[in-house]
C-alpha cells in the first residue's frame, strides 16, 4: 500500500484552516450552475492588480481596495541607489504615511538598484488594502520618492 501523500493546509479565513491529505480529502461543493462561456460567480472580477509603471516625485500613497482583501504578491524594481520602503496598511482609504503608522501591517525594505518580489500567501486585510512607498523605515516617515525610483510595481490581491 502506498504511503499517504503530503498534507495541505487551506486557509478558510483568519485563524481557520482545513487540513487535506489522503485520509481527509478536500470536499467538493457545486455553488451555482454557470452558463457556458460565462465566468463563475467566485471568479468574476476577483483577480485585481494595483500598478505603478513609473513612480512620481511623491509617496505613491494608493488605495488598492476599500474593503477586506487578501494580498498575494508584490513585485517591481527599485531603480534608486538607496533603499526604499513599501508600507502596507489595513485601511479603506489612501494612507497618510506621516499619520497612519498605527495601521501599518508590513514595512518592507526594497533593495537599491534591484528587483524585488514578496509572496504574502493570501495575507488578510480585514478593513482594506492601501500602500505607500517612501524613503525611510520609521512608521511616520513620509519621505518622497524621486521620479522614477520605482518601476513596474505590481500588487496582486483579491
Amino acid at each position: 500500500m502506498p504511503s499517504p501523500g503530503p498534507s495541505l493546509a487551506i486557509q478558510k479565513g483568519p485563524g481557520q484552516a482545513v487540513f487535506v491529505d489522503d485520509t481527509n480529502p478536500l470536499p467538493i461543493k457545486t455553488v451555482a450552475a454557470v452558463a457556458p462561456g460565462q465566468p463563475s460567480p467566485q471568479m468574476a472580477g476577483s483577480a485585481s492588480t494595483s500598478r505603478i509603471v513609473f513612480s512620481g516625485a511623491d509617496n505613491a500613497a494608493t488605495l488598492a481596495k476599500g474593503s477586506a482583501a487578501s494580498l498575494y504578491s508584490a513585485f517591481g524594481y527599485n531603480a534608486a541607489a538607496a533603499v526604499r520602503y513599501l508600507k502596507l496598511y489595513n485601511k479603506a482609504t489612501a494612507p497618510n504615511p506621516a499619520a497612519d503608522g498605527a495601521l501599518i501591517v508590513f514595512t518592507l525594505a526594497l533593495p537599491p538598484s534591484s528587483a524585488f518580489a514578496f509572496d504574502f500567501a493570501a495575507h488578510y486585510f480585514p478593513t482594506g488594502l492601501a500602500y505607500a512607498i517612501v524613503t525611510g523605515s520609521a512608521d511616520n516617515n513620509n519621505g518622497l520618492l524621486t521620479a522614477g525610483d520605482i518601476l513596474g510595481f505590481n500588487l496582486a490581491f483579491l
